[in-house]
């Protein structure tokens, strides 16, 4: 059944993606930053402790978001940035805003994660949430895997920069996909005396 449902599946291919981009970002950001910037190993350790930090107070931030806003419009925020992010480091000398850059790269690509299971588990009933989870879970799973061969492909062959600008034109047609699958409602606040009861 849930195989059949069209909204599902994008939001799990996009999430599959929102994977891949991560992965992307932590395999070839490194070697970026090391290769071409030549950035000492000691500052390139702070720059990538810097994205995960990042990612780390987007999350419950994006899951509240999500919960009050709707997960569309953080979703689809967190990705047009990610692109827009991606492309600014593929085409700007960044200089001394590259860590600020880096950190909001960070914020938005794991704040996307939270809103996409929001999304994902409010388009199925309610018997289905754990089976869509794991759907996404999968998706998660297995579109990542291509990343490390189609980066190391187009690195050798066209330059690490060209890996980015791969990136983000795939999380922006992403972006674009999801702009056609519907928000899910939100749930009507709990009044105070029934909460009590």
């Amino acid at each position: 059944m849930l195989v059949r449902s069209g909204r599902l599946l994008v939001l799990a291919m996009v999430s599959g993606i929102r994977a891949m981009t991560q992965l992307g970002l932590s395999t070839f950001l490194p070697l970026y930053l090391s290769n071409e910037l030549h950035v000492p190993a000691a500052l390139l350790g702070l720059y990538l402790a810097i994205v995960q930090a990042s990612g780390m107070v987007a999350t419950p931030i994006a899951g509240a978001l999500s919960d009050r806003l709707g997960p569309k419009r953080v979703a689809t925020t967190g990705m047009f940035t990610t692109s827009v992010v991606i492309l600014g480091f593929a085409a700007l000398n960044l200089g001394t805003a590259f860590v600020a850059a880096l950190a909001l790269l960070g914020f938005f690509v794991y704040s996307m994660r939270p809103a996409i299971f929001r999304w994902a588990i409010g388009v199925v009933p309610r018997e289905y949430e754990g089976a869509a989870v794991g759907i996404l879970f999968t998706t998660q799973g297995l579109l990542p895997t291509a990343m490390p061969l189609i980066g190391g492909y187009l690195g050798d062959h066209y330059g690490l920069l060209s890996i980015f600008y791969v990136i983000a034109g795939t999380v922006l047609v992403a972006n674009l996909v999801l702009l056609f699958v519907p928000d899910v409602r939100r749930p009507a606040p709990v009044e105070p005396g029934r909460a009590a009861s």
